[in-house]
């Protein structure tokens, strides 16, 4: 089954320390595009523990170290039996007939996008010429800065059309055409799990747990004004044994909160 690239607009993405100065086009030019996308509030940027140890180091530019100090990163943790289990197979897969401890963090850093996020950017051949692997294995999207630039700019357009129309109808079609694979499941359920209320927009953007295979609830509310739009992400305990049961109740947990019916989450200040 074909990948589907997730909205990167709304989920968390992961920037491996190369990716912050590439040395080479147009790899440089789309890895300071994203860090402005950062700024402005369009991308959430974030990199793993074990990739902020990389960013520490003697040699590292100044710029890099100002720039990732303003992102948000992970925490290291106790792993499941089942985490650990990935963790070790990304860790074979990238040694491949090498020494695992060569590439022990490269594994970290991609284990750890897969368990908080949907995007994995890299400039990393090593991790680049696996990433098939990778990907099945993490539940993850690993690609270049170039690419992610590409896919946002083809949601971001998308998006643009889909408010010209005012129907998602023609959506799939479309992104089909600037090189999205979707599935089936996706055309039929008009490829974005969006729906509007009280003046809010809810994104619906469940994630798959390593471990156990559940989905559990995960969203983002957005609002949208004349000068400006501001997201506010939100997530549960609660898990579901399929991602279209995720979806049902992503959406009930953000009505709950627009109600005000939830003691711990609030969209008052958006």
């Amino acid at each position: 089954m074909a990948r589907r690239h997730i909205d990167p607009r709304i989920t968390n993405n992961f920037v491996d320390s190369c990716a912050f100065d590439p040395k080479y086009s147009p790899e440089d030019a789309a890895a300071l595009h994203l860090f402005e996308l950062y700024k402005n509030g369009a991308l959430l940027l974030q990199i793993a523990h074990s990739t902020q140890k990389e960013l520490e180091h003697p040699n590292t530019p100044p710029w890099v170290k100002k720039e990732s100090a303003s992102l948000v990163y992970t925490i290291e943790t106790s792993l499941t039996p089942g985490q650990r289990k990935v963790r070790d197979e990304a860790l074979r897969i990238l040694a491949g007939n090498g020494k695992p401890e060569n590439v022990f963090q490269d594994a970290q850093h991609v284990f750890e996008a897969g368990n908080y996020g949907s995007y994995f950017v890299t400039t990393d051949e090593r991790i680049l010429k696996k990433r098939a692997e990778l990907c099945g294995l993490c539940d993850i999207d690993i690609v270049k800065p170039s690419e992610l630039v590409a896919i946002y700019r083809t949601y971001e357009n998308t998006q643009l059309q889909f408010e010209r129309d005012g129907s998602s109808a023609s959506l799939a079609p479309r992104l089909e055409r600037a090189g999205v694979e979707l599935t089936q499941a996706d055309r039929e359920a008009g490829v974005m799990d969006v729906i509007q209320y009280k003046g809010y927009e809810i994104h619906a953007v469940p994630c798959k747990l390593a471990d156990t295979g559940l989905w559990q609830i995960s969203i983002q509310v957005f609002k949208h004004r004349e000068q400006d739009t501001k997201i506010r992400p939100f997530s549960a305990g609660d898990s579901y044994k399929t991602r279209d049961e995720a979806v049902k109740n992503c959406f009930q947990f953000g009505r709950q909160i627009i109600d005000g019916q939830s003691a711990n989450c609030s969209v008052a200040d958006l």
